[in-house]
């Protein structure tokens, strides 16, 4: 179940304990309202938690991101557009000193694109190009990985296609030879 829904849940709990609380003291079941008022107060607090943690998150990876920045300024480079990957070889790095060691190597700068909830750092090298991503939540997906994801099983099944056209032609090829073969007799 992703976060939003998680979210979603708690505060209609607290919506619905928070009615049910005021019902429940102006009928003066005290004791019952003492229930679904503590109910109430829990998923508030789980929502201001909630909210805290991400605004957490974002803070840390503003931080990571402004820190990187600083830190690489004159190899760094920003751009508005993210690189062209077709026909590219693609390597996502783990690291972001791995790929300023590679850059200072080769004597090019690093292109970096900020989006939203992930900031995308480029390395291009004739047909090669490094990738890395700063994100703000590690475990989603971001549309650089899922378009990499995308062309590697795409290049799998062309390889696996390939593969089976060559069985097809070794069968016909066969098959042409013991014609011939037979011809020849």
């Amino acid at each position: 179940m992703q976060k939003k829904n998680k979210v979603m849940i708690v505060l209609v709990i607290f919506i619905a304990a928070a009615i049910i609380s005021y019902y429940l003291y102006t009928n003066m079941l005290y004791g019952y309202m003492m229930i679904s008022g503590t109910i109430a107060a829990l998923s508030f607090i789980v929502l201001v938690l909630t909210f805290l943690k991400k605004q957490d998150a974002i803070s840390k990876y503003e931080s990571n991101l402004k820190n990187m920045l600083k830190k690489f300024d004159s190899i760094l480079a920003e751009t508005s557009t993210f690189p062209d990957l077709e026909g590219k070889n693609i390597m996502l790095i783990t690291n972001i000193e791995d790929m300023i060691d590679a850059a200072v190597e080769i004597r090019k700068p690093i292109y970096y694109k900020k989006d939203t909830e992930f900031c995308t750092f480029s390395l291009l090298d004739n047909n090669d190009i490094c990738i890395y991503i700063l994100k703000l939540n590690p475990d989603e997906e971001t549309v650089v990985e899922k378009y990499i994801k995308n062309r590697k099983q795409n290049i799998e099944n062309l390889i696996e296609n390939a593969k089976d056209n060559r069985d097809i032609e070794d069968i016909v090829n066969s098959e042409k030879d013991k014609k011939k073969n037979k011809k020849n007799k």
